[in-house]
């Protein structure tokens, strides 16, 4: 009988048992690594995309289950007849899919009383290339690239010979009439895109 051999074969067989549990105990370490990992990465990925899915909650009308997408702007007493537009800055509501912020200025807007009852409200950004445009008390004029508009937003032409680089006439905006009525200046306030001449709201 060959001692030698049974030792060897033994010793074989006791490696081969070693190996298989450190292999088994390595798997099973993975796994469980895996599995207590991914609780906080699901948490965490949840926490992220969740509010891209989310229902928007914005600040309600008192009373009604609708959102108040207006801006208010001034008061109509604050308004002369047949005098040149004013300048108001708007301040509204920002919000998106992280982060609500209430009151910030959200951009500026000429106001003309064209009647006792009805004003005009242009959007103060030059439609050519985002300037601000400044009112001179007979006309609209744009100070980077000489756009220039009459007291109603329209495209003027111009004097010089030269053509206006402004594609369109100015952004009106769209008036609150109950609000209105009630003797406040109440807008949907919209930024438009510039350099085209149709009007494409930014959302």
């Amino acid at each position: 009988m060959d001692v030698n051999k049974d030792v060897d074969s033994t010793e074989e067989s006791n490696q081969t048992d070693a190996a298989r549990r450190q292999l088994t105990v390595a798997a099973l370490t993975g796994c469980v690594t895996a599995v207590v990992g991914f609780f906080p990465f699901a948490a965490g990925l949840a926490a992220f995309l969740s509010p891209l899915y989310r229902k928007e909650k914005l600040p309600t009308v008192a009373g009604t289950e609708t959102v108040s997408k207006t801006n208010f702007v001034c008061s109509l007493s604050a308004l002369q007849m047949d005098a040149p537009p004013q300048r108001f800055k708007v301040k509204g509501d920002q919000f998106n899919a992280w982060n609500f912020e209430a009151h910030q200025d959200v951009g500026d807007v000429f106001v003309r009383r064209t009647a006792p009852d009805q004003v005009r409200v242009l959007n103060a950004t030059c439609p050519h290339a985002g300037c601000a445009v400044a009112c001179n008390g007979t006309a609209f004029i744009c100070p980077c690239h000489n756009s220039s508009f009459d007291l109603d937003g329209e495209k003027l032409k111009s004097d010089s010979g030269r053509e206006n680089p402004s594609p369109r006439s100015m952004d009106a905006l769209e008036v609150d009439p109950q609000k209105l009525a009630e003797g406040e200046v109440w807008i949907e306030f919209q930024n438009f895109y510039t350099g085209r001449e149709d009007r494409k709201p930014k959302t």
